[in-house]
């Protein structure tokens, strides 16, 4: 009895024993399983639309395919995705999701910075459904710098505003700071009020891991889900303006008794009641007396002429622009002050009108469909001055020609630019139709560049020009090519060289030597060549200068002091190019 006894209370206490480590064998086992991190299996993308989710999905797996998922790799996939995000220009966009599940599906969502609305500040004249259309971003587009710098360029091109500033802000946030903040607000107020755009369908992009397959790596695929409707994946678009004075009024008159009333008036507007369209009006009456270098009066014919101009831009992508001109310019219009050089074109006649309609082909591109019809000629030219006889024959003419003209404009501004470019191709075909009576075709081209010479706000600009153009022998006389003068290759006298095909190079140098003030280094190269001449690059003219830019509310005044020929000084309004 009491062996038997001592057996079961061995028995009894081995049991007792034995049971509390198998109990907490067990619990330390069911601890381990409940503490072990999922590997990341696969991999969900939510909220892309900007950057595709199968781009997304290779950054992430990258880093995090079939690794534990833990908050390290977690972080390494929140920096992977920001920063393919930055790299592409998505500079708001942000991971506010990153979940793993027990079977290792990991899902990274991502808030882009939906546009949620455009909002227009800072605009008095303008409307702010102008300036929206400008500039072609729309709420439910995401925020990206690329098109946001565009944007800004786009609205400093129309010329109509002293400075742009486009920020992203949440709920409409002002940024302080602003230079531009005291701006009066737009002037459609309702025009803000926009609605967060509907949710639209966004790729999602699924990794599958090992499990799926086992022959092949992890491949990604594609399906559709909804957006993630978060309010921290949407921003408001700040469009801040400054406005420049857009209308102009110039005017000198004068009267004597041998000539009587002479002078000119010239009236522009380049925001006509707030729309970017654009219209001038010029009248200028001169005469051709003038005095002999031995002190003796010749008298001359009293001129007149007049200019009337109406301009549509394109504004957003795919916009319509239209233009048209009607004119009777018996002498020419020049925007510079100097003492009268005579020369060819002082008796050159030509009234008619053109016009022109384009349609925007993308960022800064526009190409138009042109025609012009004008009648050309001269007054009779005195023998002093040299007139080529053979090519008068054919001056008086009837000019009716259509055209095609593409422009390329980069700029960061239309006054003044820093930096970009702005490329003008034109073709001109003339022909006996509507009336025409001299057929010939033209080509030209005017390429401008610009870059600025450091990363400061006051380095030095370099601006680079090349110009080359040929038309027919048999164009009239009128239709050449002019150089000389204050604007194309300076230091020779005012279009003095002449010919059916020219070449032109320009440099400048554009110093900022304080608020509103540059100081330029230029020197210009070319020459024109007359039919029958053959082009020689060992004849081109060169001429060198310096000069002063003084930036006032009407736009640049220019002090130029040229050297080619002969020391040549003008004073002109607006930059050379």
């Amino acid at each position: 009895m009491n062996n038997g006894t001592s057996l079961r209370l061995c028995a009894g206490l081995s049991l007792l024993l034995i049971t509390p480590g198998m109990v907490y064998a067990q619990e330390t086992a069911a601890s381990a399983t409940q503490t072990t991190v999922p590997t990341v299996r696969s991999i969900v993308i939510l909220g892309t639309k900007g950057v595709s989710a199968q781009s997304v999905s290779e950054a992430v797996s990258v880093v995090a395919l079939g690794k534990p998922g833990d908050s390290e790799i977690l972080r390494a996939v929140a920096e992977a995705v920001t920063g393919l995000y930055r790299k592409r220009g998505f500079t708001v966009a942000q991971v506010v999701g990153n979940e793993i599940s027990p079977e290792g599906v990991l899902t990274v969502t991502v808030a882009e910075g939906t546009i949620r609305r455009v909002l227009v500040r800072g605009n008095g004249k303008t409307s702010a459904k102008v300036i929206r259309a400008a500039v072609d971003v729309q709420p439910g587009d995401v925020y990206r710098e690329n098109d946001v710098r565009d944007a800004r360029n786009r609205l400093a091109r129309l010329g109509i505003f002293e400075d742009v500033i486009i920020v992203a802000a949440p709920d409409g946030d002002d940024v302080k700071g602003d230079p531009l903040k005291a701006g009066k607000p737009e002037n459609e107020a309702d025009e803000n009020k926009e609605d967060t755009p509907d949710p639209v369908r966004e790729e999602t992009n699924t990794v599958p891991g090992p499990e799926a397959t086992q022959s092949e790596e992890p491949q990604p695929s594609t399906q559709e889900v909804l957006p993630v409707a978060d309010e921290v994946g949407f921003v408001d678009l700040i469009i801040r303006v400054k406005e420049r004075r857009t209308g102009n009024v110039a005017a000198t008159v004068g009267f004597n008794e041998g000539t009587g009333l002479v002078g000119f008036v010239d009236f522009s507007e380049d925001n006509v009641y707030g729309t970017t369209h654009r219209a001038s009006v010029q009248w200028q009456r001169t005469s051709t007396a003038r005095f002999t270098s031995n002190g003796d009066f010749i008298p001359g014919r009293t001129r007149a002429a007049y200019l009337v101009a109406y301009d549509i831009p394109a504004l957003g992508r795919d916009s319509t622009a239209l233009g048209a001109q009607v004119y009777n310019t018996n002498t020419v219009f020049l925007p510079f002050f100097s003492s009268n050089q005579d020369n060819l074109r002082n008796y050159e006649l030509r009234k008619g009108g053109k016009a022109r309609v384009g349609r925007a082909i993308g960022r800064g591109s526009t190409v138009y469909l042109t025609a012009r019809r004008d009648e050309v000629g001269y007054d009779p030219i005195p023998d002093s001055l040299n007139p080529p006889l053979d090519e008068l024959l054919n001056a008086n003419a009837t000019v009716a020609a259509f055209g095609l003209n593409l422009v390329l404009d980069g700029r960061d501004d239309a006054v003044n630019p820093r930096r970009g470019f702005l490329h003008n191709v034109s073709y001109e075909n003339a022909g006996r139709f509507l009336g025409g009576t001299s057929a010939f075709t033209g080509l030209s081209a005017d390429l401008r560049a610009y870059a600025p010479l450091g990363v400061s706000p006051r380095s030095p600009i370099l601006a680079l020009r090349l110009m080359g153009g040929a038309v027919d022998n048999s164009a009239p006389l009128s239709e050449q090519f002019w150089l000389g003068g204050y604007d194309l290759l300076r230091g020779y006298d005012l279009f003095s060289i002449r010919g059916s095909r020219m070449l032109l190079s320009s440099t400048e140098l554009r110093v900022p030597l304080g608020p509103g003030f540059q100081g330029v280094v230029f020197t210009d190269i070319g020459n024109a060549y007359r039919p029958g001449e053959s082009v020689q690059f060992g004849n081109l003219k060169g001429s060198g200068g310096l000069g002063l830019r003084f930036l006032t509310p009407i736009g640049p005044i220019r002090l130029d002091v040229a050297y080619g020929n002969q020391v040549q000084t003008y004073v002109s309004l607006g930059q050379s190019y």
